[in-house]
């Protein structure tokens, strides 16, 4: 089952590599990064692919991110609605490692369509909407792995794991014994991946309008930006003059390298390479995680064997393939 939830992940990291490489994209979604590297890929080939495949792709990449953010939503769902039945620890963090590689192959293949939803308003609601409620879920998921008493799932066996809820009536307990409480292993890792979660979502969130778009580039970047322009004409200026010329060539030095890192840092973090290499480094690490947990507890032989509910998944891989070679002919 895990090799088909990870497999569809890879496959739309595949996909949305591949629709940047072919570059396919609108300029206006590409800066100097994206051009430049792209332009390197292409630089000694004739011509670059034709527009033609621009639909095709971009179907595929609607379709699986359509799978993932209904993958997410679905396997927080079940999640949530075991907690009663003992739903354990070990699997709780299993749960939680999916939904957070459904959520970020999501916020990934809306890069790529951006386009759409500026064209469609209401798919563009309607996806933001679910969008909120993966996040929500996703956060409200994090929380115990914040609390002293959250051992890593390393730690527990499959049988002997307790109940994760437990840990969520911590977070509510009025007893000072039994209430929720931050821990400096558990925390930070905790607050960094809500930290994480809340400014992917809300960068895909603004991207998904042009005007959204629009106003927070106007006070992110462009007011900013002719406001230290401005500095720097002033200190050029007055570095001219014969008194306190060194100060005002100190202090226009400063000013022009903070502009020049700030707006590498902007450029990078805008670009559409930065975003892929996100996703593999994002991905890697969760799976790596959660192979490492699952292989380390309990019985081995269980979880390796193949009979119908691991093949089904795996084989039904090949439904959106079909579909995408189908989309050429």
């Amino acid at each position: 089952v895990l090799v088909g939830f990870l497999a569809t992940a890879y496959v739309t990291l595949i996909i949305v590599g591949v629709y940047y490489c072919l570059d396919l994209l609108d300029d206006e979604y590409t800066n100097t990064i994206d051009k430049g590297v792209l332009g390197t890929i292409w630089r000694k080939a004739a011509s670059r692919p034709a527009k033609t495949w621009e639909p095709v792709l971009r179907t595929a990449v609607l379709m699986y991110s359509d799978q993932q953010l209904v993958t997410g939503l679905a396997i927080l769902a079940s999640g949530y609605a075991q907690l009663s039945c003992g739903l354990s620890k070990s699997h709780w963090q299993i749960i939680v490692y999916l939904a957070w590689h459904s959520s970020l192959t999501h916020l990934a293949t809306l890069t790529f369509l951006r386009r759409y939803f500026q064209e469609n308003a209401r798919a563009r609601i309607w996806r933001s909407v679910l969008m909120l409620l993966l996040a929500v879920m996703l956060g409200v998921a994090l929380l115990p792995t914040g609390d002293r008493n959250w051992r890593s799932a390393f730690f527990y066996d499959w049988n002997g794991d307790t109940s994760v809820l437990c840990d969520f009536r911590r977070l509510v307990a009025q007893d000072e014994n039994d209430r929720f409480e931050l821990d400096l292993a558990n925390t930070p890792t905790m607050l960094v991946s809500i930290l994480v979660l809340v400014s992917s979502y809300m960068t895909r969130l603004i991207k998904l309008s042009d005007r959204s778009t629009a106003f927070v580039r106007t006070w992110l970047r462009i007011k900013p930006g002719n406001r230290i322009k401005e500095t720097l004409r002033d200190a050029a200026d007055r570095a001219k003059k014969p008194d306190a010329v060194k100060y005002w060539r100190m202090k226009h030095f400063a000013v022009e390298t903070a502009y020049v890192l700030l707006h590498a840092y902007f450029e990078i973090l805008g670009s559409i390479l930065w975003e892929l290499l996100w996703l593999m480094l994002a991905l890697a690490w969760g799976t790596h995680n959660l192979l490492t947990m699952t292989l380390s507890v309990g019985d081995k032989t269980k979880l390796i064997k193949w009979d119908f509910g691991q093949l089904l998944p795996v084989i039904l891989l090949a439904l959106p393939i079909f579909s995408l070679a189908q989309g050429f002919y």
